[in-house]
């Protein structure tokens, strides 16, 4: 009880705190830049608040030129793992933009509004990715539209690797898992309330983060891109799979066995 009150309360102040700090990045230049800075140490905060121990295998990317980042999605938890890993600004669909505070925080952020639309959506979609990519941020997607079964992965949504292949940017493949992955992983229609209710009662968790090769879709033709990404698809599970042998507590023979 004491712990979820305290991690209640830290994470609202923690909140509040750089909320304010970041006002200062509403004006002069390198505005998104700038934010994705505050971002990442509030992602970071958040981390060490909840008791979150990432263990990191694979490469993770350092091209001097960002790309885009594709992960499976199991909780909002992802969100601030990957966030502070990396200067980023994640893809959403668009509906999320009205969601009461969730929406304010990321239209606030520079989240790319995913639409179905006409060529001109698309377009301009893909500019709004290539504009964070040029402000040196990695954008991140979640391929598979909403938070899995955590059994494994859910169908890939092509149309954002359409998206990513227009842009002729890199796409760097990564896989979460947490351990205990029951007690982080929430789904609808579980009130939020209650699921941070209930994992905020544990000392700490373990996120697992397993970065794959990266893969480039400029060059796929259209027709070949759902052999692609089904592809793709195929090697993440795998990945997702061999995680599962890591759901106990992190200890120095388990990070070396996952390195």
């Amino acid at each position: 009880m004491v712990r979820v009150v305290w991690r209640t309360w830290t994470t609202v102040l923690w909140t509040g705190l750089v909320f304010l700090a970041s006002l200062s990045t509403l004006v002069g230049p390198r505005r998104l830049r700038r934010r994705a800075r505050w971002a990442r140490r509030w992602f970071r905060g958040l981390l060490r608040l909840w008791g979150v121990r990432p263990v990191s295998a694979g490469d993770p990317p350092r091209a001097a030129t960002p790309g885009i980042i594709v992960s499976n999605h199991l909780s909002y938890l992802d969100v601030c793992v990957l966030g502070s890993m990396v200067p980023c600004v994640f893809a959403a669909k668009a509906e999320i933009r009205r969601w009461p505070v969730i929406g304010f925080l990321a239209r606030y952020a520079g989240t790319v509004f995913v639409h179905r639309g006409s060529a001109l959506t698309i377009r301009r979609q893909v500019e709004a990715l290539r504009r964070r990519v040029r402000a040196g941020l990695w954008v991140v997607f979640f391929p598979e539209g909403r938070i899995s079964d955590h059994d494994g992965l859910m169908p890939f949504r092509r149309g954002l690797f359409a998206l990513a292949s227009a842009t002729g940017l890199p796409v760097y493949p990564v896989v979460l898992r947490y351990a205990p992955l029951t007690d982080v992983h929430w789904a609808t229609p579980e009130p939020l309330h209650r699921h941070a209710w209930r994992w905020f009662r544990r000392p700490s968790v373990t996120a697992y983060i397993r970065w794959l090769p990266p893969v480039r879709l400029a060059a796929v033709p259209p027709e070949a891109l759902p052999g692609v990404v089904a592809r793709l698809q195929e090697t993440m599970q795998r990945a997702y799979e061999a995680l599962k042998a890591f759901e106990g507590p992190a200890t120095p023979s388990v990070e070396g066995a996952l390195s």
